[in-house]
């Protein structure tokens, strides 16, 4: 019940996030506090070019799967366009190539 719930308040705030909502999406995504939650926030933020603190909740997430390659794998990715987004070309490829390895593995 608890993960349906999670799931549903993440849903309607991404929803939220990609109509330009934020507010919308802000209230949601506070409710709760996974790392689904975490990365949506840290979308939310690059969305609205607030990258630190976009980076800081893609850092939250990491260390909330940090014993699942998989999940990992996916932040990596996401840091990964945030990179792109700042012009960071070295650290945008850095945290591409890392995906790519945990994937393969």
């Amino acid at each position: 019940q608890y993960y349906q719930q999670t799931q549903l308040h993440n849903n309607i705030g991404l929803c939220y996030v990609y109509q330009r909502l934020f507010p919308e999406a802000f209230s949601q995504f506070q409710q709760q506090t996974n790392s689904t939650t975490y990365i949506n926030l840290g979308v939310y933020h690059q969305l609205r070019k607030e990258y630190d603190t976009a980076l800081t909740y893609f850092n939250a997430a990491l260390e909330a799967v940090k014993d699942h390659p998989l999940d990992t794998a996916t932040i990596h990715s996401y840091l990964g366009l945030l990179y792109c987004d700042r012009r960071q070309w070295a650290a945008s490829l850095k945290h591409y190539e890392h995906a790519l390895e945990m994937y393969k593995n």
